[in-house]
C-alpha cells in the first residue's frame, strides 16, 4: 500500500485524477485494487436519468503479450468496438481541479508547465550568453592598403593561426603578436551583461512558485528568505498539502468501506453490528449500545503532522484559555489532536481511578509498615520507666 500511495500521488499530480479498480472474489469477498492508466479511459458514460451515476468506463488500450516461442511481443488492440466497458461500481474515480460539469480532472501542473518551459529556455539562453561572454576575438586593422593586398594578408593571417592553434581554436593564452604602424591589433570582448537578467529569471521562477504553491526557498534559493518570512510564506503551501492529506484520507475511507461492503455482501461480515460507547456524564460513567450498519463503522485514518509545533507552548496556551473560561476541555483536546473526546475522557477517568486506587494501596502499605517498624505502645511500661528514672535521680 505504501508504493500504491506513491503511485497515486504521482498520478494525481500528473493526470489530475485517479481511476482505482476493484477486483472482488465473489465467494470470499476478498478485494484487490489496482490503478488504471488515466490515458486509457477514453470516455465516462453516465446514467441519462442521473448525471451523477456512472454506468460504464470506456477503456481503450493495446495489450502486449510476450510470445515465448517467437520471443517477440504480440499486440492485441482493444479499441473501437473491441474497447473494454467497465462497470461503474468497479472503479472509484477521483478527479481534482475540475468543475461540477467536468468529467475529468485537471493536473495541478497544467498552470505552471508554460512557466517551467519558459524558465528552462531562459536558463539555456543564459548559458549560451555566458559562454559567449567568455570568448574573445582578435581584430586586425591595417592602414593604407589596397583591397588585393588586404585579401592576401587576411589569408596569410588565417593560415598562420590555423597552423598554430587549429582552425576551430582561439589563440593560445600569452600569444605574442607583432605589428607596425600600419597594423593595429585589438580584442573584441562580448560583454553581454548577463548578470542584469537575474531578476528576469527570478520573476519567471516566482510564477512557477505561485502556480505550484511551493516557494522559492524550497527550490534551493534561500537568499530572499529568513526564518520569519519563510514561516509566513509557508502558510499557502501548508494549506495545499493539508488539503492533499484530507483528500487521501477521504480516498482511503472509500477504499476501506468498499472492502468492508464486499465482505458483507458475501456474508463474511454481518450486515449490522452492536457498538458500545462508554463516556462520562455528570461525573458518572455511562454506557450505551447502538446497532449500526457494518459499512458505516467509524474509520480513523491519521497522517503525521506536516509541521512541528512547540507542544509545550501550545498546551500552555490551551490551559490558559481554559482557565479564562473561553475554551472547553473538549475543544482544547481536539485542537491538540484528540479526535474522539468521549473515548479520551473515559480513558482519563479510568487513569484517575487507577491512580487513586494505587495511591490508597500505597497509603495502606505505608501504614502497615509503620506498625511493624515500631512496637505496640504500652502505657504501663512507659510509666514504670519514668518512675525508675526519677528514683535514680
Amino acid at each position: 500500500m505504501f508504493t500504491k500511495q506513491i503511485q497515486m500521488s504521482n498520478e494525481l499530480e500528473i493526470y489530475g485524477e485517479l481511476f482505482i479498480r476493484f477486483f472482488v472474489n465473489e465467494y470470499s469477498g476478498d478485494t484487490k485494487i489496482t490503478l488504471v492508466d488515466p490515458s486509457e479511459i477514453t470516455d465516462i458514460i453516465y446514467d441519462p436519468d442521473n448525471p451523477t451515476r456512472v454506468l460504464y468506463y470506456k477503456r481503450e488500450y493495446v495489450e502486449k503479450r510476450f510470445n515465448i516461442e517467437t520471443k517477440t511481443y504480440e499486440e492485441i488492440p482493444h479499441e473501437g468496438m473491441d474497447a473494454e466497458l467497465i462497470e461503474g461500481d468497479e472503479i472509484f474515480h477521483i478527479p481534482i481541479n475540475n468543475v461540477s460539469t467536468g468529467k475529468r480532472g485537471i493536473s495541478p501542473l497544467y498552470r505552471v508547465i508554460p512557466w517551467i518551459r519558459a524558465y528552462k529556455n531562459w536558463l539555456e539562453d543564459r548559458l549560451v550568453i555566458n559562454k559567449a561572454k567568455s570568448i574573445f576575438a582578435w581584430k586586425k586593422k591595417v592602414k593604407s592598403i589596397g583591397a588585393k593586398l588586404m585579401q592576401q594578408m587576411k589569408n596569410k593571417t588565417e593560415n598562420a593561426f590555423n597552423n598554430i592553434v587549429g582552425a576551430t581554436k582561439p589563440p593560445k593564452t600569452g600569444s605574442v603578436l607583432i605589428e607596425n604602424e600600419g597594423v593595429e591589433w585589438s580584442i573584441i570582448n562580448a560583454d553581454v551583461n548577463a548578470s542584469d537578467a537575474f531578476e528576469d529569471g527570478r520573476a519567471i521562477k516566482l510564477m512557477v512558485c505561485a502556480g505550484s504553491n511551493i516557494f522559492e526557498h524550497y527550490f534551493g534559493d534561500a537568499g530572499e528568505a529568513n526564518l520569519a518570512s519563510a514561516k509566513a510564506m509557508e502558510l499557502p503551501m501548508l494549506k495545499e498539502y493539508q488539503y492533499r492529506q484530507e483528500l487521501f484520507r477521504w480516498i482511503y475511507r472509500n477504499i476501506f468501506r468498499k472492502v468492508i461492503e464486499n465482505k458483507v455482501d458475501t456474508g463474511e461480515l454481518p450486515e449490522e453490528i452492536d457498538m458500545t460507547r462508554t463516556f462520562i456524564k455528570n461525573q458518572k460513567e455511562e454506557t450505551i449500545t447502538e446497532t449500526i450498519k457494518t459499512v458505516d463503522v467509524y474509520l480513523d485514518i491519521d497522517f503525521p503532522p506536516l509541521t512541528l509545533t512547540d507542544i509545550k507552548e501550545y498546551t500552555e496556551a490551551m490551559a490558559k484559555q481554559m482557565g479564562m473560561k473561553i475554551r472547553s476541555r473538549q475543544s482544547a483536546a481536539q485542537n491538540l489532536g484528540v479526535e474522539n473526546w468521549e473515548e479520551e475522557e473515559y480513558r482519563i477517568f479510568e487513569d484517575e481511578r487507577k491512580d487513586n486506587a494505587k495511591a490508597e494501596t500505597q497509603k495502606k502499605k505505608m501504614k502497615e509498615s509503620s506498625y511493624k517498624d515500631y512496637p505496640e505502645f504500652n502505657i504501663n511500661n512507659y510509666r514504670s520507666s519514668k518512675v525508675r528514672d526519677i528514683h535514680e535521680e
